[in-house]
C-alpha cells in the first residue's frame, strides 16, 4: 500500500484486555492531523487456554499442555488510510502492488483517421495490452467508442490507475507510445519494443516514489517534544507526537481528558468570538483527545533523569521520571 507505519508496543491502557501484550503499525494522514492504528497483533499467552481448557497433546504423547495463542488483525480501514494518504483532488491514487488495474491503454483516434488506421490502432492496443498479461502486469485496454479520449483519460485518472499508456497516429507512425503516471502525472514516450520492459519498471519506480513521498510527509508532520505546553502546541498544529512518558495508566487518562478540555476551549472560545450560540466542530478535531499511539520498538536515547513529559501540577505524572518513548496524537 506504499503507507509508512510506526511499529511499537500498546500501552497498558491501550491493550487488547485478554492478551499478554498488543503490539501495532500505525499509519498516519497528515491531511487530518489524525492517526490510523493499520494492523495488531495480540499475544495472548495461555488465557484463554485456561478459560476454556484447550491443550495439545505433546510429542512423545505422555503428557497435554496448554496452548500459547496469538491473534493478528488486519481491517478494512487499511484501505481508507491507503485512499486518504495517496488521494488528490483529482481522485484515487493507488499504489501499484494493489490496484485491482495496473496500466490501462488508451487508443486516439480522430475524425480524419481512416477505418484502417483506426483498426490499426485496435489492434496493436490488444496486441500490447495481451503482452502485458502475460508478462503479470494487471492490464485493461478502453476500447469504448462512444467516449472521448479526454473523457477516458479522465475516467482512469479517478480509478487511480497506475500507468496509462497512450496510442494514436503519431504514435503509430513512429512506432512509439506515451506512457503517463498517474501518481506524479509523468509524461514519458518511449519505444513500443521497450513497452514489457518499462512498465514493470515504472510500476516498480511508481511504488518506491509513492512510499517515499508519503514517509516525508508523516516525518514532516512528527514532532518531539519533552514538556506538555510543547505537546499542546504539536498536537494542534496535527502532528503526531514523540514524548518521554512514565508509562503510568492515570498519566495516560491525564492526557486524554486534559487534551480533550483544551480543544473544547479552544472550540468554544472561537465560536464565542464569531458570535455563533454554539461551538462547531471543523471536522477534523472530533472530540480533540489525545492518546497514545504506541511505544515504538525503535527507542531514540533517553535523557538520564528525563522527567515525564506530563510533570505538570495535577498531573499523575509530576514528578516522575520518563521510562519511555512514546508516540501520542489525535486518531481515528
Amino acid at each position: 500500500m506504499a503507507v509508512p507505519v510506526i511499529k511499537g508496543r500498546k500501552s497498558e491502557k491501550e491493550r487488547f484486555p485478554g492478551g499478554l501484550y498488543t503490539t501495532t503499525v500505525e499509519a498516519f494522514v497528515s491531511a487530518t492531523g489524525r492517526s490510523v492504528q493499520g494492523a495488531t497483533s495480540h499475544c495472548l499467552g495461555t488465557n484463554f487456554a485456561d478459560m476454556f481448557d484447550i491443550k495439545y497433546e505433546t510429542e512423545d504423547g505422555k503428557s497435554k499442555k496448554k496452548v500459547i495463542q496469538n491473534s493478528w488483525g488486519l481491517s478494512t480501514r487499511s484501505i481508507g488510510v491507503m485512499i486518504m494518504v495517496h488521494g488528490d483532488n483529482q481522485g484515487l491514487v493507488l499504489p501499484p502492488r494493489v490496484a485491482p488495474k495496473q496500466v490501462v491503454i488508451i487508443w486516439i483516434y480522430k475524425a480524419a483517421d481512416s477505418e484502417d488506421e483506426i483498426n490499426a490502432m485496435r489492434l496493436r492496443a490488444n496486441e500490447i495490452g495481451d503482452a502485458l498479461e502475460k508478462s503479470g502486469i494487471r492490464t485493461e485496454v478502453d476500447s469504448r467508442m462512444n467516449k472521448t479520449a479526454g473523457w477516458k483519460m479522465t475516467h482512469w485518472e479517478q480509478k487511480g490507475v497506475p500507468l496509462r499508456l497512450e496510442i494514436g497516429a503519431n504514435e503509430m507512425k513512429t512506432n512509439q507510445l506515451v506512457i503517463c503516471r498517474r501518481f506524479d502525472n509523468k509524461k514519458i514516450t518511449i519505444p513500443m519494443e521497450d513497452v514489457l520492459q518499462r512498465c514493470h519498471h515504472e510500476l516498480a519506480d511508481v511504488h518506491d516514489c509513492m512510499l517515499d513521498a508519503a514517509r516525508r510527509d508523516r516525518d514532516a508532520h512528527l514532532s518531539i517534544v519533552t514538556t506538555w505546553d510543547e505537546f499542546l502546541i504539536e498536537i494542534e498544529r496535527g502532528h503526531e507526537v514523540l514524548a518521554p512518558w512514565c508509562e503510568l495508566i492515570a498519566s495516560e487518562e491525564w492526557v486524554k481528558d486534559t487534551s480533550k478540555a483544551f480543544y473544547a476551549n479552544k472550540i468554544a472560545e472561537a465560536a464565542k468570538s464569531k458570535g455563533d450560540a454554539v461551538a462547531a466542530d471543523d471536522g477534523k478535531g472530533l472530540s480533540g483527545a489525545a492518546k497514545t499511539l504506541c511505544i515504538p520498538f525503535a527507542q531514540p536515547p533517553m535523557p538520564e533523569g528525563q522527567l515525564c513529559f506530563t510533570s505538570q501540577e495535577g498531573s499523575p505524572g509530576l514528578g516522575k521520571k520518563a521510562t519511555v518513548w512514546c508516540l501520542w496524537g489525535r486518531s481515528y
